[in-house]
């Protein structure tokens, strides 16, 4: 899931975006519905996310006018549902983007996050993260196959 960028730029994601990513790749780990999931969540929430709600948080990455404001208690509950560790919503997703938090100027790469959360990738996802930096690599020079 690559962030909404214009030609050129390196795209980048608020953390609250970087939650709602992992909060879509959980539940596909999982195998649930934003349905089941929302179930799920409620016993440690103590309160219910809509279908709509479960399925406007994880929309967050690709809409930054309309993010989820994510509190520690939801990602806590976020873990204890999803059996995941709180570091596990916080950990980069494979790709090549900065995090920035909304309204600040300092703009962290994902070395630098990841480090932070103590992620370290394992030798596939460091492969599949170098593949989708040399993809948007030559996206930026012009086209697929770095044409244009």
């Amino acid at each position: 899931m690559t962030p909404p960028r214009k030609r050129g730029e390196t795209p980048e994601l608020t953390p609250n975006q970087l939650v709602a990513a992992n909060l879509s790749r959980a539940r596909a780990l999982r195998g649930w519905t934003q349905e089941d999931a929302a179930r799920r969540l409620q016993p440690y929430l103590g309160q219910r996310w809509s279908r709509a709600s479960f399925s406007a948080a994880e929309r967050s990455v690709e809409h930054p006018d309309k993010q989820k404001q994510f509190s520690a208690d939801e990602l806590v509950a976020l873990a204890a549902t999803f059996e995941l560790p709180v570091s596990f919503f916080l950990n980069p997703i494979p790709g090549r983007y900065l995090i920035r938090n909304r309204n600040a100027d300092k703009r962290l790469d994902v070395g630098q996050v990841a480090r932070m959360v103590g992620h370290r990738p394992d030798e596939r996802e460091r492969a599949l993260i170098e593949q989708r930096i040399a993809e948007q690599r030559r996206e930026l020079e012009g086209g697929p196959n770095g044409t244009g």
